[in-house]
């Protein structure tokens, strides 16, 4: 893969050089992605074609169809067949799930780390999601959950990379502050992260925001992002995607690690004022 196949901007195109020199490489997209991305570009496309294509892949399939059905999207009655839910996604935001899906599988078999891991980033995508939603920050709930669920996919790209890094997380400690755990190995999971977003061609908005998740700071101006302030101090678009995957990042610590130890404090302020939600209000999220 060619520096130019990610269109980076040059700092981060020479942080990819040098992540390049330690070995580390962007996994390739699978045959059955690129087939549905061949797809959506013939020009008699049409949803059944999609839903003929993924019904291919069982695992898949499967997938697809869990998380449509997930709380998430808070649906009445449940979609039991592929080509319902490619109808009621839509074709480019089924493609987009597909692609969310489809890298959990390239690292298959997976290993009790890997295991522990794409579990955690499957319950922070349902987290970032219903975020997302209750605070009208503007977004769709499978780009929310999307967004969630890649976070630190580069997390998965490095265990497989880097010698001892994926040993390390055995230790519970390390999850808590993944920042610390790279620095330990001289690797920077996030920018990783968000260049498995560039190469699997994600909305640019979850790649800016998985590289942006420890602090808000715009978009590139081909993102498709639009940010809008009201009266409550609410956001849409790319700022308000980073304080619901922070918000999501800080109740999971809380719940399922049981620890008040975090990032959040880092970003408490901007998050609240971006997602307009109080002290009292946070309270009753963690």
């Amino acid at each position: 893969m060619r520096p130019e196949d990610l269109d980076l901007d040059p700092a981060a195109a020479a942080q990819w050089q040098l992540l390049r020199d330690k070995g580390i490489a962007i996994p390739e997209q699978p045959k059955v992605l690129l087939q549905i991305q061949k797809l959506s570009q013939a020009p008699d496309y049409q949803p059944r074609h999609l839903a003929a294509l993924i019904r291919q892949d069982p695992s898949l399939s499967a997938r697809l169809l869990y998380i449509v059905n997930s709380p998430a999207y808070g649906l009445v009655d449940v979609i039991d067949n592929i080509e319902n839910a490619v109808l009621l996604l839509g074709c480019e935001r089924a493609l987009n799930l597909c692609r969310a899906v489809l890298l959990r599988e390239v690292f298959v078999p997976l290993t009790p780390a890997l295991e522990i891991f794409w579990d955690r980033s499957a319950i922070i995508a349902e987290l970032t999601a219903a975020v997302a939603y209750r605070q009208h920050v503007g977004v769709s709930s499978d780009l929310a959950y999307m967004t969630g669920l890649f976070h630190a996919c580069g997390v998965a790209v490095l265990a497989k990379a880097i010698p001892g890094y994926e040993t390390a997380l055995a230790d519970e400690a390390a999850w808590l502050n993944l920042a610390a755990h790279d620095r330990k190995f001289g690797v920077d999971h996030v920018l990783v992260g968000y260049l498995v977003c560039r190469y699997w061609r994600l909305p640019e908005q979850a790649a800016q925001v998985v590289r942006q998740q420890h602090g808000y700071v715009g978009c590139r101006p081909d993102c498709s992002c639009r940010e809008r302030r009201g009266g409550e101090g609410a956001a849409n678009g790319c700022a308000g995607l980073v304080a619901s995957l922070q918000l999501a990042l800080l109740i999971y610590s809380r719940m399922f690690l049981q620890s008040r130890d975090s990032e959040w404090e880092a970003t408490r302020a901007s998050a609240l004022a971006t997602l307009g939600m109080s002290e009292e209000v946070l309270a009753r999220f963690a």
